[in-house]
């Protein structure tokens, strides 16, 4: 595959690669809840960190699939043997595994696109905004269900599209990779609704192809079924638990009901306009335009499903937004819309290029969630001796109504504050004491006569604060921590 590619698109590609690894690197943390507390807090159980008692719902009702939490499960505990488990770094070895995967994706992907596009002019658009259209990479790099469920399909698309001997090898280990995708994120049973009726309605696969992909499924489908039954303890078919629960239930609806039409509102606002405006616009046109391409039915399966079921959240359609470069070249194949973005290529230029780019850098160096930098900054403290952070308020270790424990050390005591006689007393029993504050305070503050409170920690710098325009700072959630010391006066 790297052989067909010509000078300029393996510069872009390695160019695309050093920024897979750098967003990997700095983009910590995760984009929503569930990327976290049903992965690393499920493998947190399993590694005994945590109480079942403590975990999401979701445990209880054994309706998630165990894959992740498994392949965590399996990195915690070599590096357990070796005495060399961090939190920080099982997270940044899946990010970093994330990003290899997407960037190789994305390579394969580009090349079974050109075969759909058959237009040497929207190569070089389809190579570009593969690799710099802004909230791709940093989608890349989670370890989520949506993006890995992603990867598995790509990979399986890529096996279908372009293998020309032994198809019934390739249609069995498409299958295969289908099922993990499906392991991965139910959901994506969507998009592979769509890409099964354009095998038999559009390409008009034989059935004994389409007999070796639905086995290949199966064989993936038995796989998750071994994964769920080690770690739930007992044989349980999580899919069918899901739908039964999230559908027929509808405990889904509990957490809010939106129209069919919610999604293009996401879309227009956490897009950006006017990049949301020509993603919806391409999009549409696209479909309009090609009704018998195959990415044409992954997606609009895949978007018309979602928009169908009342509980939307933006992140469900992280699985195909991959696809969106290759949506906006089926709609520039039209000479139409190709011709006017031409005429006003300086405008394009001006108001959604630029804007792109700088969102661009701002995702590839900006944490996903700043939080996780306050837990491995407790967690190497702990590694010293025990350490007992008190808090006044809120408990930092509590997300949600949830309890954090993957990302917590054995030797960190977290305690309410009652009064300040819990702080000035002699704490003997712990290495170090530590005072948990909300917002912005003096680097040193006076506790009591002869002890005082040392600012170590501060998710904000001290400097930004001086900054404070329409008083962004009282509405930003900062962290604090005070090492707790005896005063020098």
């Amino acid at each position: 595959m790297w052989k067909k590619l010509d000078n300029f698109e393996r510069k872009v590609f390695i160019i695309s690669l050093l920024i897979h690894l750098l967003t990997a690197y700095f983009s910590v943390g995760y984009h929503q809840p569930d990327e976290y507390f049903q992965v690393y807090e499920f493998a947190a159980w399993k590694l005994g960190f945590a109480p079942a008692a403590e975990l999401p719902w979701e445990f209880g009702a054994q309706i998630r699939g165990t894959i992740q939490p498994l392949l965590v499960y399996a990195i915690s505990q070599f590096l357990l043997v070796f005495n060399a488990f961090q939190p920080a770094w099982v997270a940044l070895f899946f990010r970093t595994i994330s990003a290899l995967g997407a960037w190789w994706a994305s390579i394969l992907l580009y090349d079974i696109a050109k075969l759909n596009l058959a237009t040497q002019k929207l190569d070089r658009f389809l190579l570009l905004s593969s690799v710099f259209l802004w909230f791709l990479t940093y989608q890349s790099v989670r370890f989520s269900s949506e993006n890995w469920s992603a990867l598995f399909l790509i990979f399986g698309l890529y096996l279908l599209l372009k293998s020309k001997s032994k198809l019934n090898l390739a249609y069995l280990m498409a299958g295969v990779l289908f099922g993990i995708s499906f392991l991965f994120r139910f959901q994506i049973a969507f998009a592979l609704l769509g890409l099964g009726a354009w095998l038999l309605f559009i390409q008009k696969t034989t059935y004994r192809l389409l007999f070796n992909l639905i086995f290949g499924g199966i064989l993936s489908l038995l796989l998750g079924l071994l994964i769920d039954r080690w770690f739930y303890g007992n044989w349980v078919f999580t899919p069918y638990n899901y739908f039964v629960s999230n559908i027929l239930d509808g405990n889904a609806a509990n957490f809010g009901v939106t129209p069919w039409y919610d999604y293009f509102w996401q879309i227009f606002l956490t897009a950006v306009p006017p990049i949301s405006i020509a993603i919806l616009f391409l999009a549409a046109w696209a479909m309009v335009k090609n009704p018998k391409n195959i990415f044409v039915w992954i997606v609009a399966t895949f978007f018309l499903a979602h928009s169908s079921v009342g509980h939307k959240e933006l992140r469900f359609l992280f699985p195909i937004a991959i696809f969106i470069p290759i949506m906006m070249c089926l709609a520039l194949k039209d000479n139409l819309v190709y011709n006017f973005i031409f005429r006003y290529k300086k405008w394009a230029y001006a108001i959604i290029v630029v804007p792109n780019f700088i969102l661009f850098l701002v995702v590839t160096f900006r944490p996903a969630d700043e939080k996780i930098i306050f837990y491995d900054y407790v967690y190497q403290q702990s590694k010293c001796g025990k350490l007992l952070m008190l808090f006044e308020k809120s408990n930092p270790f509590d997300a949600l109504n949830l309890k954090i424990h993957f990302q917590k050390h054995q030797n960190t005591v977290v305690k309410k504050l009652t009064s300040n006689d819990d702080l000035c007393r002699n704490n003997a029993d712990y290495s170090a004491v530590m005072l948990f504050k909300m917002g912005v305070n003096a680097p040193e503050i006076a506790i009591c006569p002869g002890v005082v409170g040392k600012l170590v920690y501060r998710n904000i710098p001290l400097w930004l604060t001086y900054f404070n325009f329409n008083d962004w700072v009282g509405r930003s959630n900062v962290w604090s921590l005070y090492l707790v010391t005896p005063s020098l006066g």
